[in-house]
């Protein structure tokens, strides 16, 4: 595969970008997003960052950097670790209170029901509930025993902490679902977007969602390992073709920090974990997409669709190692039990930046229990909902300035505190602080999802000890990101020195 770009591509995603930096408001300015491999056990403190000097493009265009800006002076109830005693349990209520499984569909839409919608009412060992919106539909019209819809009234009586500090007409609002499906006895929770349609059994054409082994131990074959990039991309991996010609085609996810994209050491990775190394346990499963997979705006504004991920004929997972990060989405991802703690979406920043934040944040924490995030083969088609790419292209501005510092920073950042609950809430005092989130209401957000979880008896996972084999030694600092400036070599000085121009042939025509 040869993963080059066309001129014109090129040419678009370039300017695009530039479009994004030169209308930056932000106060200084450097890049983090050249992720290799760079070990070292330097101490780094909760709050160190990176001491990286000003850059500024050829044009002025400015770069964001992971920096302090601001301080919260807000309550900190889980500085010191989890808090003593036992909350108060929520009681069961409010609409759709007689329902219980084990295994949820969680989404959110302003749409009616959908072919998705329809195959998971069919398949009775799953539950789904729909919280709906503003602009939502006010009642949802399908025959089920099986489906619950959280209108805004409903919403509003129920107990959580969190509703209060969710705004209408957000993404954000899911997380009341996964709240309730945990509430109701969720033991696994299928986040998903209510455009993915499941692919089938391949016999009576019932649709079909993997078990994936949620909560079980890694298996060695599956663990990819690259020796010179932090971060990976696993869709080159599983072969995604053109649908409209077979041709190769270089795809990227959501999130992917734009200096990297064509770095082929984030795709040239290899699979089977090494001698020395020890697997974890994966408690997040995301499926690829085929038709229509979840890439970014630059992608569909410059290049083709619809694809398809070949994945070699066979049914395929990737287990991501500790210390690489990778986006995940709210699409087609299965959270076993053990990560409903890492599902919380935040609401300060665009839908389309907010579940790529919670991946990158989840997937930090994450390395401190001992837990994985897998990627599978494809188990959904998405027929996309409308969409505008170039309102789409604006409502990812944050991922395409700051995935990449955030992503250097996350690899370089020691925690403090030595509970789960502490260290969430102090990522989210510190992405605050760096303005990766806009506003303090989403401190405040997973404080409130903390005590949610709390109340409804959701065990959190323990952290590793560092005598244990799992447990990932942030990177020191100033190793794992270093500034890119693209320069000249000389070649292409010396080739055009002595170039004759095409003019000078017309030149040498005219009458002298």
């Amino acid at each position: 595969m040869n993963p080059k770009f066309s001129f014109v591509a090129a040419f678009l995603i370039v300017s695009l970008v530039l479009i994004v930096f030169n209308t930056s408001l932000v106060q200084k300015s450097m890049t983090s997003n050249v992720i290799k491999k760079g070990h070292g056990t330097g101490q780094a403190d909760s709050w160190t960052l990176l001491g990286m000097a000003e850059v500024k493009g050829a044009h002025g265009g400015q770069i964001f950097v992971a920096t302090k800006r601001r301080e919260y002076n807000g309550p900190r109830p889980f500085l010191n670790g989890a808090l003593p005693g036992v909350f108060e349990p929520y009681p069961l209520g409010g609409a759709g209170q007689e329902f219980m499984c084990k295994k949820w569909a969680v989404m959110t839409t302003i749409f009616g029901p959908t072919e998705l919608v329809r195959q998971l009412v069919a398949m009775k060992d799953w539950c789904i509930v729909i919280v709906g919106d503003k602009k939502s539909p006010p009642t949802y019209d399908i025959e089920s025993n099986n489906l619950v819809f959280l209108g805004p009234e409903d919403q509003e009586a129920l107990p959580y902490k969190i509703i209060p500090l969710l705004k209408w007409n957000h993404f954000g609002r899911k997380n009341i679902g996964f709240l309730y499906a945990m509430h109701h006895g969720a033991e696994v929770i299928y986040d998903t977007d209510d455009d993915n349609i499941l692919k089938t059994d391949g016999k009576g054409g019932k649709p079909l969602i993997p078990d994936f082994n949620l909560g079980k131990q890694a298996s060695q074959k599956d663990v990819i390992h690259s020796h010179q990039s932090h971060v990976y991309n696993p869709y080159p991996n599983f072969e995604c073709l053109n649908v409209k010609d077979g041709s190769t085609a270089f795809v990227w996810p959501r999130g992917f920090p734009l200096d990297l994209i064509t770095d082929e050491s984030t795709w040239k990775a290899g699979r089977g974990i090494e001698e020395s190394s020890t697997t974890g346990l994966v408690t997040i499963v995301q499926s690829l997409a085929d038709h229509d997979p979840d890439v970014d705006a630059l992608y569909r504004l410059t290049s083709s669709l619809p694809l398809r991920f070949q994945s070699g004929g066979f049914p395929r997972l990737e287990v991501v190692p500790s210390g690489t990060m990778t986006p995940f989405n709210a699409q087609a991802t299965l959270f076993g039990k053990d990560a409903f703690w890492g599902m919380l979406l935040p609401v300060t920043v665009h839908g389309r930046v907010s579940d790529i934040w919670r991946s990158y944040f989840t997937s930090r924490i994450m390395w401190e229990a001992g837990q994985h995030l897998a990627f599978a083969s494809p188990m959904v088609t998405q027929c996309r909902n409308p969409h505008s790419y170039v309102a789409d292209f604006d409502a990812e501005s944050d991922l395409y300035e700051r995935a990449g510092p955030l992503v250097s920073w996350l690899l370089e950042w020691r925690p403090a505190s030595r509970s789960l609950e502490g260290i969430v809430e102090e990522l989210a005092v510190a992405m605050y602080e760096m303005d990766f989130l806009h506003d303090i209401l989403d401190v405040d957000l997973a404080i409130a999802w903390i005590e949610d979880l709390r109340a409804l008896g959701v065990e959190l996972p323990k952290l590793l000890s560092k005598s244990n084999d799992n447990f990932f030694e942030p990177y020191a600092q100033g190793t794992v990101g270093a500034t890119k400036i693209v320069e000249s070599d000389g070649t292409c000085e010396q080739a055009s020195v002595e170039e004759p121009s095409v003019w000078a042939r017309r030149l040498n025509e005219l009458p002298s």
